[in-house]
């Protein structure tokens, strides 16, 4: 990826070739970049993700379009994970049948069938600064809850955490059906783990009234209250939900 505010492995060829990425190699017409080994990671299905953008983009105006693509690979597993949500096409499909596109100028979402696997390189689970607070990409749980039922939050710039994305439309958002319709979203093909395994990120993207996030705060126990994301955290959502 080249550009950015998140982590990730710099593919740009400097003027000064000790300043280049050795695992990169540059050919004509292709750019190949040797990833680390595998082996040590728990079994599961992985995604590789790549965007290239240019970096002289000079306004939302004036840019061009960022470069974008992933592929999914298995690791100790011949299946492939189902997808969490997978249903985004549905209602989210372009006149080319890829899939509607949001932000052309800045990092090109096609909003495909699987494009959490897209969306989830940045809007992971471990994007946190020192305090412990969210930084740059949310978590693709909340924002996503957050963003489909916009018109009921309470505080929908901070839970959405995004600026207005269409001026004067504050994130007024109203999901097409009823927001309990999980299904909308999360079809029979998905893994069924939206079903059975609450958690205050997620539940947080609807849930942002002062009595809901106490109540989140309090059914967790976390042994490192100064670093509340550290990952130690043990919340008992599943007690009741």
């Amino acid at each position: 990826m080249v550009g950015g505010s998140y982590p990730r492995n710099d593919i740009t060829k400097h003027a000064d070739a000790a300043d280049d990425d050795p695992k990169v190699a540059w050919t004509t017409g292709a750019i190949k970049y040797t990833l680390d080994p595998v082996d040590d990671l728990q079994p599961g299905t992985y995604v590789a993700s790549v965007e290239i953008a240019d970096r002289g983009r000079i306004s939302m105006e004036d840019y061009k379009t960022p470069s974008v693509g992933w592929v999914t690979f298995q690791v100790g597993m011949a299946t492939e994970e189902p997808l969490v949500a997978d249903n985004c096409d549905k209602c989210h499909e372009g006149p080319d049948g890829r899939g509607y596109v949001l932000d052309f100028p800045r990092h090109n979402k096609p909003f495909s069938y699987d494009a959490v696997d897209g969306c989830a390189a940045c809007h992971d689970y471990q994007n946190r600064n020192a305090t412990g607070e969210w930084s740059g990409g949310q978590p693709i749980s909340r924002r996503t809850h957050a963003v489909h039922n916009g018109s009921n939050l309470n505080y929908p710039l901070t839970t959405v955490a995004h600026e207005e994305s269409v001026e004067g439309r504050n994130w007024d958002i109203t999901f097409p059906q009823d927001i309990r319709h999980c299904e909308a979203c999360h079809s029979s093909a998905s893994s069924g783990t939206w079903a059975t395994n609450a958690a205050r990120i997620p539940c947080s993207g609807c849930h942002d009234s002062l009595d809901a996030t106490a109540h989140m705060d309090l059914m967790t126990w976390d042994p490192t209250p100064e670093n509340p994301w550290s990952g130690d955290e043990e919340e008992s959502c599943n007690a009741c939900h």
